[in-house]
């Protein structure tokens, strides 16, 4: 409650979830032997193109108990955004996918300019001179995750029986 009430200015939370599968293969990306580090510079080709070859045919090594995995941490999650909603902390909640991977760059502007609004950043009407390529060029890290699950997962079939 102190978060809520008794700090000046007020806490807020960016809150951001990501898909449940995405996030357990980036644990086993991680822990891959070609894995060289957690965040690719900017142009830093050599990094980014060992980093997505790390991402890619991943093994899903317990396919039998992938579901009973990815609901526990489902349901970790939810009972995060329940206390934030609970405690009435000041919150936003975003998608990590439409920030770093949108559908469209639209998309992946309105997610942006939803945070910076929150934040107090850019004024209720937005600002009409953000474009999708100033949030992408204010970015230091390149991204080094395919969005395809079917090329990040060697054992696919099995996993989306």
């Amino acid at each position: 409650r102190l978060a809520v009430n008794g700090e000046d200015p007020p806490i807020r939370v960016v809150r951001s979830r990501r898909n449940s599968l995405d996030v357990y293969l980036s644990l086993l990306k991680h822990a891959s032997p070609s894995y060289t580090s957690s965040h690719c510079k900017a142009g830093n080709i050599r990094c980014i193109r060992y980093n997505t070859k790390a991402g890619l045919n991943i093994t899903i090594p317990d396919v039998k108990n992938i579901y009973k995995l990815l609901r526990r941490e489902v349901d970790a999650e939810d009972s995060v955004d329940w206390m934030l909603k609970k405690l009435g902390v000041p919150t936003v909640f975003v998608s990590y996918e439409k920030l770093y991977f949108p559908k469209t760059q639209a998309e992946g502007l309105n997610e942006w300019k939803r945070i910076l609004t929150f934040l107090g950043n850019i004024g209720q009407s937005g600002n009409p001179d953000l474009t999708w390529d100033d949030i992408a060029n204010s970015m230091g890290h390149a991204p080094t995750s395919v969005d395809k699950h079917d090329v990040k997962i060697a054992n696919f079939k099995s996993v989306w029986k």
